[in-house]
């Protein structure tokens, strides 16, 4: 399907990333690393800001049942 090169596939099998003929191994690696850490560090933004949210509404619902 994709003669000389890598394809990176998310977890339900489609296409993410085709890297070219041009890219070496370790470039790849690289980038997947990258591609890795830039995730966990947004999922874990994301997990935060939930946490965030979750704290405040509880916070105005306790605030309401005490008025």
């Amino acid at each position: 399907e994709y003669p000389a090169s890598a394809v990176l596939r998310d977890c339900d099998g489609r296409l993410f990333f085709r890297f070219g003929e041009n890219w070496t191994d370790e470039q790849i690696y690289t980038a997947v690393d990258f591609a890795n850490a830039a995730y966990r560090a947004g999922h874990g933004s994301g997990q935060q800001d939930k946490a965030y949210e979750i704290r405040r509404a509880i916070g105005a619902l306790a605030e309401e049942a005490l008025s």
